[in-house]
């Protein structure tokens, strides 16, 4: 009986969070006290479930539905099923994940309500398309740009149960993985009382009566027991990029010949370690370009990656040291502090150019090392991206010497990636 309520107060825990302050930037970096809200990894994995929760009339549109509310009764009844009856953890995973026969039936329902409802068409339209989150399908009408958009949020949801209950289906498991051991009986139990605590409070079973529910609320909370809430930890924007993002608005762009210089994180392998020389030297690089006057702007990027959950981010460490020790101006130095591979480093960049209008019919310059370009400019390089984010974000790739590359950012960059919960 302790041990069970020891866990619900420790789930209460973890749905009473709190935002992100801009103004806790640096202490929070300093003291790894990254408290982040469920619905902020939610907006950033599964933005089209975030919204729909957001907008009353959705709810609504989508509550009144026969379908859709016998989906998630019988969802309820099966999870209870799964409390009652399984005694591991692959039992109890396949009561969380959406069913292929699921979601056919959310998929016509969706389907159905998009042609009835004006509010959902116009929901889509100026909501979810006018994201470019969903990027890939642009070519899509709306109805179908819906049902794509949930069928990607689903996948995402299947993919959380997988990675950090089955440890299975991770591209690369050595960083991103479960902190705890999935066939634990700890870990299971811990699992149990999150569903439970999730279906079983008549108050939150009235608030939560949405034909998804609970199942993003009991994933989101699997990624924060395991302390993967990496996809959070600097929303909103970071303070310390502000003062770069107020300066793009006054650049002269034909005076520089490329957009921005990209520097490659490298992580340093040990958690003693907080700057490695690799990153030492790919920054000098990056820093004698950018007093050559060939961008306005550095991006470094690289997030919490190497070694398995550490406390260093690679983009932090390289501001630091090119604000601090090479002397650049903090206001030229933009910090990409989410991707874990170089796939993400370019495409989260790309997102930055994007996002704050910078031109993007200019050349990206990015920086690293030999080996690094080596495989940037390799033909094995596109077939990784379409393993790893499904498309690639770039056109035009170049090596122009032994440590540089160019190219010109894709409007696909935009696409979410929620089968990659740490860096959607």
């Amino acid at each position: 009986m302790r041990t069970k309520n020891f866990l619900i107060f420790f789930i209460a825990c973890l749905f009473s969070f709190k935002s992100f302050s801009q103004t806790d930037f640096e202490k929070q970096y300093e003291t790894f006290d990254y408290s982040i809200k469920s619905s902020v990894l939610e907006k950033r994995i599964f933005y089209l479930l975030y919204e729909m929760e957001k907008s009353s009339k959705i709810k609504k549109e989508l509550g009144k539905d026969k379908i859709l509310d016998n989906l998630y009764q019988q969802k309820i009844s099966n999870l209870n099923n799964a409390l009652n009856n399984c005694n591991d953890m692959q039992c109890l995973a396949n009561a969380l994940q959406v069913s292929d026969s699921e979601n056919v039936a959310i998929d016509n329902a969706l389907g159905k309500l998009y042609h009835q409802s004006k509010n959902i068409q116009s929901f889509v339209h100026n909501n979810i398309r006018a994201s470019h989150r969903y990027e890939l399908s642009n070519s899509l009408s709306d109805s179908l740009l819906l049902i794509r958009a949930w069928n990607e949020e689903a996948e995402g949801m299947n993919h959380i149960v997988n990675a950090y209950l089955l440890h299975k289906d991770l591209i690369y498991p050595t960083i991103d993985s479960a902190k705890y051991y999935s066939q634990s009986k700890g870990y299971f139990d811990t699992i149990k009382a999150f569903v439970e605590n999730e279906i079983s409070f008549p108050k939150k079973k009235k608030l939560n009566r949405f034909f998804f529910k609970p199942l993003p609320d009991i994933d989101l909370a699997i990624l924060q027991l395991n302390g993967r809430n990496e996809a959070g930890r600097f929303e909103p924007v970071p303070s310390i990029n502000i003062p770069a993002f107020k300066k793009v608005k006054s650049v002269d762009w034909n005076r520089y010949q490329y957009s921005s210089i990209l520097v490659f994180g490298s992580g340093p392998g040990k958690e003693t370690i907080s700057f490695s020389k690799e990153n030492q030297m790919r920054c000098d690089s990056a820093v004698a370009l950018f007093k050559k006057g060939l961008a306005p702007f550095l991006i470094v990027s690289g997030g919490f990656a190497h070694p398995f959950m550490t406390h260093h981010c690679e983009a932090i460490e390289m501001r630091n040291y090119m604000v601090n020790k090479c002397g650049i101006p903090s206001n030229a130095v933009i910090i990409e502090p989410y991707a874990r591979h170089t796939t993400t480093n370019i495409r989260n960049a790309n997102r930055i150019l994007i996002e704050h209008h910078f031109p993007l019919n200019k050349l990206v310059l990015g920086v690293s090392s030999k080996s690094h370009i080596d495989y940037i400019t390799g033909e094995q390089f596109i077939k990784i991206f379409h393993r790893d984010i499904g498309f690639v974000p770039f056109t035009e790739m170049q090596r122009l010497s032994k440590c540089e590359a160019s190219y010109l950012p894709a409007a696909s960059s935009m696409q979410i990636n929620s089968k990659e919960p740490l860096d959607p």
